[in-house]
């Protein structure tokens, strides 16, 4: 159990502010939730983001209390380290390279924190070093969701979707919304046939671009038994 903050004036000790108050504090900094294409560069979010963390610094109750609100969401981007990459050009086959990587690490006291998960841009990596292998990258990210027990929520945004990264989802115990927006989906991969595979899933987001540019969504459904 920690104690509350000591609030003074001068010389003179303060009385305590409940913790509700403080709560409905860190309530108001909460970001809103979104979807990936939405909230990628909002300015209002990554502000809360800023203030969360801010206030998390000054005491141990306070980063108890905020660090649900700042690690309800997380991204992963394509983060690599050059070297890396000259490995998995070097690499002659994908589950050489792939043993290479080691896991992603997620703190455990994060862990449960997580119900949202965004897989951001990892296409236009793809392309851009012009690797087989760089989907690798993709599947040790992947492989992480298994850790997340709380996670509810997956969005890939801009990112090739493998079979590794769909197979990665069905060992996510309690995912209920799964959001596939401008995505990269290969015409040898069924997603149909795949997804009765989630028997938690409720809801499916399938977002692409019309001959206009305009956005279409070309799937949404909450029952799956058609699937199959």
């Amino acid at each position: 159990m920690y104690s509350y903050p000591i609030r003074c004036s001068g010389h003179r000790t303060l009385s305590e502010i409940p913790l509700e108050i403080y709560s409905a504090i860190f309530a108001y900094f909460k970001p809103h939730n979104s979807s990936a294409s939405m909230s990628r560069f909002d300015p209002v979010t990554r502000r809360r983001i800023r203030d969360l963390c801010s206030l998390s610094l000054v005491c141990r109750l306070f980063r108890l209390e905020t660090r649900r609100f700042i690690f309800t969401s997380i991204i992963f981007r394509p983060e690599v380290d050059e070297q890396a990459i000259t490995r998995a050009r070097e690499s002659r086959t994908y589950h050489s390279f792939l043993k290479t990587l080691d896991p992603i690490q997620i703190p455990e006291y994060l862990v449960s924190q997580v119900q949202r998960c965004v897989f951001l841009d990892w296409h236009d990596f793809y392309l851009s070093i012009q690797c087989e292998h760089a989907k690798t990258f993709l599947t040790k990210r992947g492989e992480a969701l298994s850790l997340m027990i709380n996670l509810t929520s997956v969005t890939f945004y801009n990112t090739l979707i493998t079979p590794q990264i769909l197979a990665a989802l069905q060992d996510v115990p309690s995912l209920k919304t799964l959001s596939i927006e401008q995505c990269e989906i290969p015409r040898k991969l069924k997603l149909r046939k795949f997804m009765p595979k989630l028997r938690s899933l409720v809801s499916l987001r399938w977002l692409t671009r019309d001959s206009t540019g305009q956005f279409t969504v070309n799937f949404r459904q909450t029952q799956f038994t058609c699937f199959s």
